[in-house]
């Protein structure tokens, strides 16, 4: 697995990403669901510590809730939410939670499709 990304390329990449102006209906019905449970996973999942949620992600664990219940639901990703999801995404990636297949059984996905899936929103 990669390296995690540093503070400023994550901002940079959230920074471009939120430029897009990505919309859910550029991703499949299938990727937006996956990304919703991505979000609900981080959310609601012991994969990183409660006292260091908010600094690695960038918000609570209640906005990363809202942000994966209005994936399917509105038509335009919000900056707030676009960066939110990247940088679950990212985090689901390269922080050594050391939880990778149970992560892959509560999305019903693999990594790599998580990987494909942040390259693709990531832009």
């Amino acid at each position: 697995m990669e390296a995690p990304r540093s503070c400023q390329q994550m901002a940079f990449s959230i920074l471009r990403g939120c430029a897009k102006g990505m919309t859910n209906n550029e991703l499949t019905i299938k990727e937006n669901e996956l990304v919703g449970r991505c979000l609900y996973e981080a959310a609601n999942g012991e994969y990183f510590p409660s006292w260091e949620f908010d600094t690695l992600i960038g918000a609570d664990r209640a906005a990363v809730r809202r942000v994966a219940s209005s994936w399917l639901t509105d038509q335009r990703i919000s900056d707030a939410e676009l960066g939110v999801t990247l940088s679950v995404l990212n985090n689901l990636l390269g922080y050594p939670h050391g939880r990778e297949a149970e992560l892959e059984r509560a999305i019903g996905a693999q990594v790599s499709e998580v990987k494909s899936l942040f390259a693709r929103l990531d832009g």
